[in-house]
């Protein structure tokens, strides 16, 4: 149960992490095949280990995605699991894309320019996401 009218806060984190879920589930489902595709070809050349890493982290992101969009839709509502998932989802997103950059680049692969873009618009909208949703406890009451 609300305690009161949705603040612009919440509103806006709830659009944040639709469209970034959104975003995320298909940019990474789209990842994944690609993965799975060059998986056969990276065993011949030893990289095997590293495309299993790149597609376990893959699927986290495919996860934390789908909490995104459940967030975004619960936050309607005023619903503190909304809140309570939006902010795991956006802290999980900011992490398994810092950790999957963080490995691509010290086994000295190169990011296209789309990875880079869904990187900085992934990370910097969960936070803000997260920050929103962290600074508008008040508005969600004790109940689930």
């Amino acid at each position: 149960m609300a305690t009161g009218a949705r603040p612009g806060a919440v509103t806006a984190a709830a659009i944040i992490l639709l469209t970034l879920g959104i975003g995320g589930v298909l940019y990474n489902a789209w990842d994944l095949l690609l993965l799975f595709g060059d998986l056969e070809r990276a065993n011949a050349f030893g990289f095997g280990g590293r495309l299993l890493t790149l597609i376990v982290i893959d699927i986290g992101l495919l996860v934390a995605g789908v909490l995104q969009v459940v967030a975004g839709i619960r936050l309607f509502a005023l619903s503190r699991a909304g809140r309570i998932l939006g902010i795991v989802g956006s802290f999980s997103v900011a992490a398994l894309w810092l950790v999957s950059v963080v490995l691509i680049l010290s086994w000295g692969f190169v990011l296209q320019a789309h990875a880079w873009v869904a990187l900085a618009l992934s990370v910097a909208g969960s936070l803000v996401a997260a920050i929103l949703l962290l600074s508008s406890g008040r508005h969600f009451s004790s109940t689930y």
